[in-house]
């Protein structure tokens, strides 16, 4: 997933040593800093949400296996619906590499 999300978006460079902080991806959206975060299940995001309250970041994005809702600055996707990730930084579906499919086991 990392070098998809890389490939298609304008990373930007983020480093704050005090406090540390690490954020998965910060990219532009509409001219603003958004964060990208991906977990596996629920899982803090704690930086990003500090980033988030100074003003540093304007937006997150949390992709993540389990359902959470939604609000004005974060948006969860779950991880089945990373096709999507491109339409919802505003870049064409064509740039992504991941395809919905389904399979009957």
């Amino acid at each position: 997933m990392a070098l998809n999300i890389s490939e298609f978006t304008r990373p930007v460079t983020y480093d704050k040593n005090n406090p540390p902080e690490e954020i998965d991806f910060i990219t532009l959206k509409d001219g603003e800093l958004t964060a990208i975060e991906v977990k596996y299940t629920q899982g803090e995001i704690k930086s990003s949400s500090e980033a988030l309250k100074r003003g540093d970041i304007k937006h997150i994005i949390k992709i993540q296996k389990q359902p959470e809702q939604s609000d004005s600055v974060m948006t969860v996707l779950l991880l089945q619906d990373c096709h999507k990730l491109c339409e919802l930084l505003g870049e064409p579906s064509v740039k992504t590499r991941y395809e919905k499919i389904h399979l009957d086991f």
